[in-house]
């Protein structure tokens, strides 16, 4: 498959395909978290919301492991870092713009100062994050590149125990941060892209690794919900081992990008034109004006939490956002950001920054 991609320049639709799935696992995240849900007894609802809750970090972190494994062998472009910012920054004045210039919701001050510039503000902790973990791969990519696998792999071990094994073990940060947590996914991504091995190339047990670690991540909330009551300390630790440092999840993310890296499948176009708004379908719905009105005003979740039809209002519901926000976003794409991008690039602008602001990479 890596083979026929640098043939036809095209990505094939197996690793967009985990993109989408990732997307659907943090949105399910969301309508469960911020859906205001009344469940205080162990029932089917509660088993189904807390299920729900527990994929939206095994999705970031997939995101992060497709960006590693195609980031690690391309070029740093000033082009996808605007059109990334653009995107944030986009979104971010847009319903804010709608929500002022209507009046539903009172001007604040300080709101407007934080989605006017929500990458320093980190209005998403994700996106913010993301982009920087981009500005730096102008220096882990050469890097990486200049060391051995023996050092690469004891990096990335390195970084894993003091960031994910031990912080699973005592409940510790060892100085964890969001950024550390993207910066080892990626080299972990970038490893299985510089050294495949037999392993790394397998699917169905890949499949079935991630499969049993995401069972072991269930299990263990449902354990904590039926010993809470006689242990009260255990008490807001059901999705302990769902977090996206969890050395659980972590692993859960590795054997879901394996398999579906080696998943076998042709090139979609469409699905990789779907693929490529998902980004923004978190942007769109995490928003911090439209959140609160998609889980509690329009959808009205916490309304369903006794009701028996609660999976097929989740389900109608994940559904709806992912492909409005997709629809949303394709129209940005064709009529506002490929125009701009296709100005820039028939006068070469992208190439003269860039040969200006990476001069000093071709200095010894």
């Amino acid at each position: 498959m890596e083979q026929a991609e640098k043939e036809t320049g095209k990505r094939q639709s197996n690793l967009e395909l985990l993109r989408i799935v990732s997307m659907i696992l943090i949105v399910a995240h969301h309508y469960s978290v911020h859906g205001g849900f009344i469940l205080p007894e162990m029932n089917f609802n509660k088993a189904f919301i807390q299920v729900l809750s527990l994929g939206g970090k095994l999705g970031v972190d997939c995101f992060v492991l497709i960006t590693g494994y195609f980031m690690i062998e391309s070029k740093f472009r000033l082009e996808k870092l605007v059109k990334l910012w653009a995107q944030i920054w986009f979104y971010s004045i847009l319903f804010m713009a709608i929500f002022y210039g209507f009046g539903i919701t009172e001007f604040n001050f300080d709101t407007f100062i934080r989605n006017l510039m929500p990458i320093t503000y980190s209005m998403y902790w994700f996106a913010t994050t993301y982009l920087v973990l981009y500005i730096l791969t102008l220096f882990l990519n050469p890097a990486v590149k200049a060391m051995s696998r023996k050092r690469y792999l004891a990096l990335v071990g390195t970084l894993g125990i003091l960031w994910s094994v031990l912080p699973t073990i005592t409940n510790g940060d060892f100085g964890y941060s969001t950024l550390g947590l993207f910066i080892l996914l990626y080299l972990i991504g970038g490893y299985f892209r510089l050294y495949p091995t037999p392993w790394t190339g397998r699917c169905k047990s890949n499949f079935l690794f991630g499969i049993i670690m995401y069972g072991i991540i269930i299990a263990s909330a449902f354990l904590v919900d039926c010993l809470e009551s006689s242990i009260p300390q255990l008490a807001g630790f059901e999705s302990y081992l769902a977090g996206e440092n969890k050395i659980t999840t972590i692993l859960c993310a590795v054997g879901l990008f394996l398999g579906f890296k080696n998943l076998k499948m042709r090139y979609h176009p469409w699905l990789n034109r779907v693929a490529a708004s998902m980004f923004s379908v978190y942007l769109i719905q995490e928003n911090n004006f439209i959140h609160p009105l998609i889980w509690s005003k329009w959808f009205k979740n916490r309304l369903y939490s006794w009701s028996s039809d609660l999976w097929i209002h989740a389900l109608v519901c994940i559904v709806i956002v992912i492909v409005v926000c997709t629809v949303m976003d394709q129209i940005r794409i064709y009529w506002i950001e490929r125009p701009i991008l296709e100005t820039f690039r028939k006068k070469h602008i992208w190439e003269r920054v860039e040969q200006r602001l990476l001069s000093w990479q071709k200095e010894e």
